[in-house]
């Protein structure tokens, strides 16, 4: 814990002409989101509820929970597959080489790499996606009890309510950025139902969207004039791409799923595909959003005075957004811009029995590492981003 006199206890939204907010696995794990982490995302799958799902997606459920014992075991043959020790990031590289170099193993094991693949990245969504009605309170900016912990939507209030309009309309120009490593949809709901209230404010993906050519389109996502962007840089579970027709758009009235039978919104060909970059010592963003989204993050970045980070923990096997903040603080240094990065962690307990080692000292000593000077440590609580909101002032 970072006990120094400068150690941040509250910080004030005028201060910074241009905020660039980031999010990792630790802000979505806060009460009553409850995103488990990669640490426990295959315990999660192992005991998560199918209720209320069809024959066949409760089959595949008992299929995948079947096959990913002997997936995982193959890779690192010491660990159960649901300790949080397994390396998501190592399994799943394992059987991206087996299944891209068909020369060098044999039918059986790329179609069985091609398998595992599958089964894990179902696992993988299944286990982050967040239930609970769209309408629930925990999405509902504004409109809950007070008293009523929400983190994202309390920092939603927060932004509106520093922007002193409604709706916001200089956050066009990109006054708060939000840019997220996770796939849960749980500040995307915070925002759309901004617009549902009619407050005009809308959600840009940095990225276009066909959702208007949709014949479905109460299941999409609207836009506003005046908007919030959303940068997320490993895709989402909402996103998905039509195979058939190239239609990319966006779903969240069915808790984000799009599996088996799901049909294009545009052209009802049954071929859509998800667009997500799992855990992996070997990512490749060369899809064409990820790519644009990745071109809006750096603009973004290299535009903020601040940089508030969220939960993330700066791990080793992100190079790729390692190198991105690197980049963008040089372009700021080289304008003669100072650049404030605010770290935003969680601290456990005292009493409180983990099964992973507490990782916020070693965030702050990755942190410090790579800002030097610029960095400025939140206070960490054992309640994290849902304490640090409360911390944030006009």
């Amino acid at each position: 814990m970072d006990t120094s006199p400068a150690a941040l206890t509250e910080l004030s939204l005028s201060a910074a002409p241009r905020t660039a907010w980031i999010f990792g696995a630790g802000a979505s794990r806060c009460a009553p989101y409850n995103v488990p982490t990669q640490f426990s995302l295959m315990a999660r799958f192992s005991t998560q509820p199918v209720a209320g799902a069809t024959p066949a997606l409760r089959q595949h459920f008992r299929d995948v929970r079947g096959r990913l014992p002997g997936w995982i075991a193959q890779v690192q043959p010491g660990r159960v597959w649901t300790d949080w020790q397994v390396s998501l990031e190592e399994v799943f590289s394992h059987y991206e080489l087996v299944a891209t170099q068909p020369r060098l193993h044999t039918p059986t094991q790329v179609a069985e790499a091609r398998q595992a693949l599958d089964d894990l990245t179902f696992a993988l969504r299944a286990a982050t996606a967040v239930f609970g009605g769209n309408n629930a309170l925990k999405f509902r900016p504004f409109e809950r009890p007070a008293g009523t912990a929400a983190p994202y939507a309390e920092l939603v209030e927060h932004l509106l309510t520093d922007a002193g309009a409604h709706p916001p309309r200089n956050y066009a120009a990109g006054r708060h950025t939000f840019v997220t490593m996770n796939y849960d949809i749980l500040l995307d709901r915070c925002l759309l139902h901004l617009d549902s209230r009619g407050l005009g404010v809308g959600l840009d993906y940095g990225f276009p969207l066909d959702n208007g050519r949709a014949r479905r389109g109460a299941d999409m996502a609207a836009d506003g004039d005046a908007h919030f962007t959303l940068l997320r840089v490993h895709g989402s579970l909402n996103w998905a791409r039509c195979l058939n027709c190239g239609a990319v758009f966006s779903t969240w009235a069915k808790h984000a799923q799009t599996g088996p039978g799901e049909v294009c919104a545009v052209c009802e060909a049954e071929s859509l595909a998800s667009i997500m970059v799992h855990p992996s010592y070997t990512r490749v963003y060369d899809d064409p959003v990820i790519a644009r989204v990745w071109a809006g993050t750096r603009r973004a970045l290299a535009g903020a005075d601040r940089w508030v980070i969220i939960g993330y923990s700066l791990p080793a096997a992100d190079v790729h957004f390692r190198a991105l903040l690197r980049e963008a603080r040089a372009r700021r240094r080289a304008q003669g811009l100072a650049t404030e990065v605010v770290l935003v962690g969680r601290r456990p307990a005292p009493e409180e029995n983990q099964a992973a080692p507490d990782e916020f000292e070693r965030a702050v000593s990755e942190y410090r590492a790579l800002f030097a000077d610029d960095l400025r440590v939140w206070d960490a609580t054992p309640r994290g981003f849902g304490d640090f909101v409360r911390a944030l002032r006009p």
